[in-house]
């Protein structure tokens, strides 16, 4: 009974583990910024401190800008630990990742994550795959996914048994009205519980946390949770993960990220965006590193500071923006819903592209969803205003 619970947990953490890997890695195409690196520790307890580890770097396609390599390089040596080499459908859809660890002096497969899609660019099959005896090995498949409006439900998880494929729990997933994702339970075929993932969203729709929890002895039971901060323009700056011992959250890993601008899509002469004390800017290319060492980011503001114009001294005030966007990522349209406080005045709802270019523009007499159609609208990151004495913005993604 002992080995079937290690079974069975194990294989939840494989699953929590791989299809987190995913959505975390789902990489939107953005025409400036993307990610260069991330700068990894290790928390050491009897130190008490954080500890360099690694060094996690990025390498892209020279024009679309997708992920081709991820990189882990040790941080005092730079000698290689592993890599994962990502492949795309023609219609830039994620279909294989796959995973080496750096042996002896070369590269060596270790495992292989493959995606199917339907017409529709919607998963319909997940493969994963481990390298023995020179050959891959099935061990993992996710299948029978279900949706509702594109929205992923539910699917069933499988284990590769003697030459067939035999279900092994189901997967099902819940989200909120803004359509965050906010649980994901695995249970028994016979509808026992095995674990969970509970995921929490701030009012600005950013992830805040996630907790994984196994059904043990009848009670849920914390295992380990990633806890994720920020940085003025909505990027992810640092996350923290936790694993939960003797009734304590104890730090183990911490990841911290890095920005860079994608050169290869900047026009000669181009002003680029960045943060500025809660203000997007634009500036020049040789102004960049300056805004970014005294704590600017690149790219528009999150969340734009209101600036009380009656008040001479340049204090300035952090508002809550009163619409929320779902569903966001969206493949179709988005909806805009105005907060129950949000005054009668007149406004102007922009959507800029990420060069800060207007594309679109309404008026808003009143507080009535406002349902914005992808139309014409390339794939990727575009920012929604809301203009009138303060100026609020968000981020939309368009898949």
């Amino acid at each position: 009974m002992k080995k079937l619970i290690f079974v069975i947990e194990f294989l939840f953490v494989i699953s929590v583990t791989f299809a987190q890997h995913v959505r975390d890695e789902k990489i939107y195409y953005n025409p400036l910024l993307r990610t260069d690196h991330i700068i990894e520790y290790r928390w050491d307890h009897e130190r008490n401190d954080w500890i360099l580890l690694n060094t996690i770097k990025y390498n892209y396609t020279y024009l679309d800008g997708e992920v081709r390599t991820v990189t882990t390089l040790n941080y005092f040596t730079d000698i290689p630990v592993s890599k994962i080499i990502y492949s795309y459908t023609p219609e830039s859809i994620l279909s294989e990742s796959i995973y080496q660890n750096w042996e002896s002096g070369e590269w060596i497969n270790a495992r292989r994550d493959q995606w199917f899609q339907n017409d529709e660019g919607l998963n319909i099959e997940t493969l994963i795959q481990f390298w023995q005896s020179n050959t891959w090995i099935n061990s993992i498949r996710y299948t029978d996914y279900q949706y509702n409006n594109r929205q992923l439900e539910q699917y069933t998880y499988q284990i590769w048994d003697n030459g067939e494929w035999l279900d092994y729990f189901y997967n099902k997933w819940s989200y909120d009205e803004n359509s965050n994702l906010i649980l994901r339970l695995s249970t028994n075929l016979n509808a026992t519980p095995i674990g969970k993932i509970e995921y929490f969203t701030d009012e600005n729709n950013l992830r805040q946390n996630y907790t994984v929890y196994n059904w043990i002895n009848n009670t849920w039971i914390e295992n380990y949770r990633r806890l994720y901060e920020y940085n003025q323009c909505g990027q992810i700056n640092t996350v923290n993960y936790q694993i939960y011992k003797n009734g304590n959250w104890l730090n183990s890993t911490k990841q911290q990220y890095y920005y860079s601008l994608h050169m290869e899509n900047i026009i000669p002469g181009q002003r680029v965006p960045v943060c500025h004390n809660g203000h997007t800017i634009y500036i020049s290319l040789n102004a960049v590193d300056a805004h970014l060492k005294h704590g600017d980011c690149l790219g528009k503001c999150f969340i734009e500071k209101h600036i009380n114009r009656r008040d001479f001294d340049d204090k300035e005030s952090i508002k809550h923006t009163p619409f929320t966007i779902y569903p966001n990522p969206a493949s179709e349209k988005i909806t805009i819903k105005f907060s129950h406080d949000l005054n009668n005045e007149s406004k102007r709802l922009e959507i800029t592209d990420f060069y800060g270019k207007l594309v679109r523009s309404y008026i808003i007499t009143d507080k009535s969803d406002l349902t914005i159609y992808k139309g014409n609208l390339h794939s990727g990151q575009y920012y929604i205003r809301l203009v009138g004495k303060e100026i609020y913005s968000q981020v939309v993604i368009f898949e």
